[in-house]
């Protein structure tokens, strides 16, 4: 009946954590980067208050068009209109077509970026050498050119992925213009964007690929059936950290992704020691399951314990760290340590027990 408990309770959590892991937020917000008494994090606070949010700029990268022709320069200036009218773009910044043309004065005579290196040498065109490259000296020719413009990200009620729709927004501006693959839209919000839509595939795969691993391992010093015990402890491991996140109002991003990966590594060997003693003590000793099973909890329960209280120690100091990355990554090696020597000494001597083929006699 405790056996049967403690299996209930196990899987029971287990299934909970299955059932809410659509309901972790996911991101990684500039503000745990930084130390809590950083003054860039005030600042982050005003601008929310202030402005519902923060200007942040986008870099538009155009290629392969011959600014010497009028159209060529006529489209840049509709891509630069269209981007403008973009929701939550907030400045369209100064541009180097239009400073260019203010310094050469307006003549129409002779090609177009005549000039062009000259103003970029010049004191007035200096600030804009990052935003044309010239495939030569003389700059007759842009091989790439910029605009920038600022847009509004971290609103009220939005997440990180949803600064996507900005960039897809300005796609749909930029796309008609210039022929696919010659414009490149780029913003550092956008990549984390980009990992955040991605960051549960990458989850679910490399803590597969772990998994996969752990049980091939496992499989050259323990039965299959130990080793599939094992590998199914540790996955339920995995899983009930997830349901540590959320109570404790965890995000998912990549700092825990990297501690649920690291975490695989961690919670195998609060399994594996014991299910290496509880084979040996079937083929060895000849005893039944459950006589095996106390075996191995008597023989290495002390050993598992200790390995977690020392992996603990090692890290506590991080509890008191004055950034929340470094918080968070204790956090989750704690609840590993917690959940691995709870599993290890609880659930997977029953588990051995009742589910692995039955050799040897009574002890």
């Amino acid at each position: 009946v405790v056996s049967l408990a403690v299996v209930l309770l196990f899987f029971g959590v287990a299934s909970v954590a299955i059932g809410l892991v659509s309901s972790i937020s996911i991101g990684l917000p500039l503000e745990d980067i930084l130390p809590d008494d950083s003054p860039v994090r005030d600042a982050f606070a005003m601008q929310k208050d202030m402005f519902k949010g923060r200007a942040t700029s986008v870099t538009s990268v155009v290629q392969g068009e011959d600014f010497n022709e009028l159209a060529a320069r006529q489209r840049f200036r509709n891509a630069i209109d269209g981007v403008r009218q973009v929701e939550h773009v907030v400045v369209e910044l100064p541009n180097w077509m239009d400073a260019y043309e203010a310094w050469r004065g307006g003549s129409d005579t002779g090609s177009y970026l005549k000039g062009m290196q000259t103003f970029l040498d010049s004191k007035q065109g200096a600030r804009w050498k990052s935003h044309v490259t010239c495939p030569d000296i003389a700059c007759t020719s842009i091989a790439t050119a910029k605009f920038v413009v600022l847009f509004m990200m971290s609103r009220p009620g939005t997440t990180t992925m949803d600064e996507l729709q900005t960039r897809d927004a300005i796609d749909g501006v930029l796309n008609p213009i210039y022929p696919a693959g010659n414009v490149v839209v780029h913003a550092d919000p956008f990549m984390f964007a980009e990992t955040d839509l991605a960051i549960w595939r990458a989850v679910l795969e490399t803590c597969g690929f772990s998994l996969v691993g752990i049980f091939c391992v496992v499989c050259l010093s323990t039965s299959m059936s130990t080793a599939a015990l094992i590998t199914l402890t540790v996955a339920m491991i995995d899983v009930d950290l997830l349901l540590f996140a959320y109570a404790l109002g965890l995000r998912l991003n990549s700092i825990s992704y990297t501690c649920l990966v690291m975490a695989c590594g961690l919670a195998v060997d609060y399994c594996v020691h014991l299910g290496h003693a509880f084979d040996h003590s079937k083929k060895e000793g000849a005893m039944s399951n459950k006589a095996a099973a106390r075996h191995a909890v008597a023989q290495m329960g002390a050993s598992i314990f200790q390995g977690g209280m020392t992996t603990v120690l090692g890290v506590v100091v991080l509890a008191a760290a004055s950034s929340v990355i470094f918080r968070i990554f204790f956090f989750f090696v704690f609840a590993t340590v917690l959940l691995g020597v709870a599993h290890g000494l609880m659930l997977l001597p029953i588990l051995l027990t009742y589910l692995t083929p039955t050799c040897g006699k009574a002890s």
